[in-house]
């Protein structure tokens, strides 16, 4: 029963850790469509802003790279309840997620910024 326990924090834990970037990717990716349009609306130039946008990207790959990296770990955590015969338990839709093995390509995401 411990095992279960453990488990069961475990997948509630990196849920919310996943929620928890792509709640920060979304508010990245808002801030760094509005920028453009204030510096518009404050009548500065186009090279006002650059250095706030280009870290702003910085940040948005790096949280892209931090989603890729939790969806290994979210992996790993199933291979570990495999290699232990821990039982499964629902923790969301399954028709969203992958077959085992493989990953969202967001690569590209992140090679692009």
């Amino acid at each position: 029963m411990k095992k279960f326990a453990a488990a069961n924090s475990a997948k509630r834990a990196i849920r919310e850790a996943e929620i928890a970037l792509d709640e920060a990717l979304t508010r990245a990716s808002t801030m760094m469509a509005r920028l453009p349009e204030l510096r518009r609306q404050a009548g500065l130039s186009a090279t006002v802003g650059q250095v706030v946008l280009r870290h702003t990207g910085d940040t948005i790959a790096a949280l892209v790279t931090a989603q890729s990296s939790m969806s290994l770990a979210h992996n790993a955590l199933e291979a570990v309840r495999l290699d232990h015969h821990i039982p499964i338990t629902a923790a969301g839709p399954d028709e969203d997620k992958p077959p085992p093995g493989v990953t969202q390509d967001l690569a590209v995401v992140a090679n692009a910024a």
